[in-house]
């Protein structure tokens, strides 16, 4: 048995029939009306996204705007939430992904490479923990000063066109470190 509707239309989204008293403003668009389930899928669109930092982690962002809170993630997985009373969620968003990518720009600045601990860790890892001399220890001390200013360098170079290359730069660099 279907019920009888007072005043049916066609939502322009989905072409669901529905009330014209069940239809809702589009959130972008004030001259056009939708059903409810095209407003909330409309609505989570308009409140969410995602970018790519420099190592290929995916940042996402959801907005839920009944709380005033975003929700924030990395790689799928929860990492904070903000409290954003009148302010725009993709201004936030840009917010935390500067934090986030200017974090990881002191850590790359931060890593000490040549100690003495990482170079016989290296050596024993490479030589399958045959004996080796003090002299072999800073050859590699050496060697991984090179990379620690090359990973300092990258963190003050760090630029938008740079950002895709850089995951990649710093796995090639590695790679022929680990040849040598």
């Amino acid at each position: 048995m279907s019920e009888e509707m007072d005043m049916p239309c066609p939502c322009p989204n989905c072409g669901n029939i529905v009330e014209m008293d069940d239809m809702c403003n589009h959130p972008e668009d004030f001259k056009t009306m939708v059903c409810d389930s095209c407003y909330d899928k409309l609505e989570e669109e308009m409140n969410s996204g995602q970018t790519q930092d420099h190592f290929g982690n995916v940042l996402s962002y959801r907005f839920i705007s009944d709380e005033s809170t975003i929700y924030f993630s990395v790689n799928g997985e929860s990492f904070s939430e903000w409290n954003i009373e009148d302010c725009d969620p993709d201004m936030s968003f840009n917010y935390f992904v500067e934090s986030w990518n200017k974090t990881q720009a002191i850590t790359l600045r931060s890593i000490k490479l040549k100690t003495t601990e990482i170079a016989e860790f290296v050596i024993q890892s490479e030589t399958g923990g045959e004996s080796y001399s003090c002299e072999d220890v800073e050859l590699v001390q050496s060697e991984l000063s090179h990379v620690e200013t090359h990973l300092s360098n990258l963190a003050t170079t760090i630029e938008p066109e740079q950002e895709s290359q850089l995951s990649e730069t710093l796995q090639n660099r590695l790679d022929e470190y680990l040849k040598s």
